[in-house]
């Protein structure tokens, strides 16, 4: 019999997805400074969860950090938590006018979510494009599939 361990610092949607942070008032604590992957590792930090993938930023070759205009999710399902990281940073974030999802294992709820995002006001989002996505049930589990 094997039993699978997360190592403690790795992203794991059920561990993220658990994690209750209606509570937590980062008002005063967060300060967006309109870098992505800063602004996201700073709330990943006061929320207390694990960073999701698509909040590690990629290797560049020279020595000038390039935001990012788009963002590309792929092949990861969202965790709740992890999407209130995501639209919180974009609010702060107006050059990234694109997002693209694509095989994510979206949920009625988590795609909820995101259309009331993307109907916000300060949604900086203006291309969005959903591939390879039908949208599941709550109780669907894309690690049997």
């Amino acid at each position: 019999m094997s039993t699978q361990v997360t190592p403690a610092h790795i992203w794991n949607y059920d561990d993220c997805n658990a994690v209750n942070t209606d509570a937590i008032n980062i008002a005063k604590e967060y300060k967006p400074t309109g870098q992505f992957y800063t602004d996201a590792n700073s709330l990943v930090h006061l929320y207390g969860i694990k960073k999701h993938p698509i909040f590690k930023e990629p290797k560049q070759e020279d020595d000038h950090r390039k935001e990012p205009t788009s963002l590309l999710i792929a092949k990861y399902k969202l965790d709740m938590n992890s999407m209130k990281v995501l639209f919180k940073v974009l609010d702060g974030c107006q050059h990234i006018t694109t997002l693209k999802l694509q095989n994510n294992g979206l949920t009625i709820s988590t795609f909820n979510k995101l259309v009331t995002y993307l109907s916000a006001d300060s949604c900086p989002i203006v291309n969005l494009f959903i591939d390879w996505n039908p949208i599941y049930n709550e109780d669907f589990d894309t690690r049997n599939s």
